[in-house]
């Protein structure tokens, strides 16, 4: 008998499959994670006549499998060209204007947003820089300062 195991869920649906991964043949099926976490913990200790409460099991809650497959797909279907856009994205110099229209979309606070729209189209910002800007705009932001008083220096304007 082993020290600790591991249960792995998976949800299809409106079921929850659970499974120890050291006893694959120990799984339960449920309509709620805690109902399943429950019964495989019962189905262990059955299998190992013990009592469920005695044992150390972990638990890991693995992705649907629809979603996991979509994932592979996009995945596979991605180009060496792909992959080099999205670093240079995540990497690179973006527009403020950029930045402005990816923060909305993140639901971060209106004054970085609203910063950030409000620079000149031509600006560009890399990583680090943005993240200063950004959090100097959300806290002017938060002092109600901001309408007006922020115009893009000329530090703002190196890239």
């Amino acid at each position: 008998m082993s020290d600790s195991y591991t249960a792995v869920f998976e949800r299809e649906g409106q079921v929850w499959t659970a499974e120890i991964a050291e006893q694959p043949e120990v799984n339960a099926t449920a309509d709620s994670l805690p109902k399943a976490r429950d019964l495989v913990r019962q189905a262990l200790g059955v299998w190992l006549d013990t009592d469920p409460s005695t044992l150390k099991i972990a638990d890991r809650v693995g992705m649907p499998k629809r979603y996991t497959a979509t994932r592979e797909a996009v995945r596979a279907s991605r180009t060496e060209q792909d992959l080099a856009n999205m670093v240079d994205k995540m990497t690179g110099p973006i527009s403020a204007k950029d930045w402005a229209e990816d923060l909305r979309l993140a639901g971060r606070p209106s004054s970085a947003v609203e910063f950030l729209s409000n620079v000149d189209d031509d600006v560009t910002f890399t990583m680090d820089q943005l993240c200063h800007r950004i959090s100097v705009a959300e806290e002017v932001g938060r002092w109600g300062e901001l309408e007006g008083t922020m115009e893009p220096s000329d530090e703002l304007q190196d890239s």
